[in-house]
């Protein structure tokens, strides 16, 4: 049975967990945001602008998710 991650935050272990954001990553998140609420407000992008923002979010997701798990091994490894 697959737990929820509302489940997982009851145990201490993993409340006291702290990851390591680097400055890059939060660049990323920033970015991600942006392009996210750009996305969200498309009724004025045309359909080649909405695949561009939505290319570039998955690009700047994989490397956030390969920058969180370089700097976050032991962590990720307990979860």
């Amino acid at each position: 049975m697959t737990k929820k991650v509302e489940d997982l935050l009851q145990y201490d272990e993993f409340r006291k967990m702290r990851f390591t954001l680097t400055k890059e990553m939060q660049g990323i998140i920033i970015k991600l945001l942006v392009l996210q609420q750009m996305i969200n407000k498309d009724e004025e992008l045309s359909y080649k602008e909405l695949k561009l923002l939505k290319k570039e979010k998955n690009k700047l997701l994989e490397n956030f998710v390969k920058e969180f798990q370089a700097y976050n091994i032991d962590k990720i490894a307990i979860c």
